[in-house]
């Protein structure tokens, strides 16, 4: 994002766990809320990315069935898709 900025973009991170605290605020962390989380999500990046900025969305996303869906919604040529594999601890 820094990197980016620095560059003269316009950039926003939209975040997860963030997202969780308010817009998403009562979803369940079971299959459906997490669905629902994403859906929601892609709708922000979606409108963020048509305002002209780019979004770097950070989110856990284990399940390839969302990951399709957000492209579709965004767009095929709209999104880039980075695998970061990391421990928990």
């Amino acid at each position: 994002e820094r990197k980016l900025f620095d560059m003269g973009r316009a950039v926003y991170v939209l975040d997860g766990q963030n997202l969780r605290h308010d817009l998403n605020k009562g979803l369940p962390q079971d299959r459906a809320g997490r669905t629902e989380n994403w859906r929601r999500a892609a709708h922000v990046a979606r409108q963020f990315n048509e305002a002209g900025l780019l979004t770097l969305a950070a989110f856990v996303a284990p399940d390839a069935e969302g990951r399709e869906q957000a492209r579709a919604l965004i767009g095929e040529d709209r999104l880039i898709t980075v695998y970061v594999q990391a421990s928990p601890a």
